[in-house]
Parts: C-alpha cells; sequence; structure tokens
C-alpha cells in the first residue's frame, strides 16, 4: 500500500505577478520518496479558493503535477481571499495544506518624499501625505528608512 501525498507547503502569492483583480499563486512540489514510485508519483493538485468574503471552498484548479503555479483573475479589488491546495497520486489524496490569505491589491504607488518640518541637534520632525494611489487596499502602515549618515543609501528602518 501506498501512503497517501504528504501535505503540500501552503500557497504564497507572488506579488510581481499580481494585481488589484488577480493574484499568482504557488506552491512547492512535493517530493516523493524513491520507494514509494511510480505509483505514489504526485498525478495532481487541486487549488482552492473562497470566495472573498470567507465563504466556502470551491475548487478552482485541477492542474498536473508539474503545474504549481496558478493565475486567479477577475478578482475583486480589496477583497481578502482564502487558498489551499492539495496533491493527490493514483490510489488517494493527501491532506490539504495550511490555508493563506491574500489581498487582491498591488503595493501603493505615488509615495511622495517625507517633508522636514522642524529640527533640533538630537531630532527631526517629518511628516507626509497619504500615497495618491493606495493599491486598491486600506493602508497598515509607512515603514520610514533613513541612511547612515555617510553612504547616502537609505537602509535604516526608524521605528
Amino acid at each position: 500500500m501506498v501512503n497517501p501525498p504528504s501535505k503540500p507547503s501552503a500557497p504564497v502569492k507572488l506579488s510581481q505577478f499580481s494585481s488589484n483583480t488577480e493574484i499568482t499563486v504557488k506552491w512547492d512540489p512535493i517530493v516523493v520518496p524513491q520507494n514509494e514510485l511510480p505509483s505514489g508519483a504526485i498525478t495532481y493538485y487541486k487549488l482552492y479558493m473562497d470566495d472573498g468574503l470567507n465563504g466556502d471552498f470551491t475548487m478552482i484548479s485541477y492542474t498536473s503535477s508539474s503545474l504549481t503555479q496558478i493565475l486567479v483573475n477577475n478578482l475583486i479589488s480589496g477583497r481578502s481571499y482564502r487558498f489551499k491546495v492539495l496533491a493527490g497520486n493514483f490510489n488517494q489524496e493527501g491532506l490539504a495544506s495550511d490555508v493563506s490569505v491574500f489581498y487582491a491589491c498591488s503595493a501603493p504607488s505615488n509615495v511622495s518624499a517625507p517633508i522636514l518640518v522642524q529640527t533640533s541637534s538630537t531630532s527631526m520632525t517629518l511628516k507626509w501625505n497619504e500615497p495618491q494611489n493606495n493599491g486598491g487596499c486600506p493602508l497598515q502602515g509607512y515603514y520610514l528608512l533613513r541612511d547612515d549618515g555617510v553612504s547616502g543609501n537609505p537602509t535604516i528602518e526608524i521605528t
């Protein structure tokens, strides 16, 4: 008897291939132990997604074992979508991966530079405007970086 496939890794979002209405989802292929081949070889993956409102999961893709990346489109900007994946072989299906949650949005753009408000010998006060485009989702916060005072390369996060 061949063991069921292992539980796949949780899906990840490929932000560089995603937008306000599309999310590219990827997961790691399952490596089957040599002693379980060929009957234990992964033959397919099933990708499940909810409706963006925490509804029931629906299978949105049934793919061959060689395809571990899917572009999901026609999404509603700003909604959070839940995803999970499972693998199957000729004998049975394995457990579903952990659930991943991704927002249908992209990075904010047209972010303005900070504005110097006041300084002292030991501190400075800055302000900035909200980005003109929030990417389709509410902003969760800001990162402010500074340089080391020598190189001019802003890599130190200010907390």
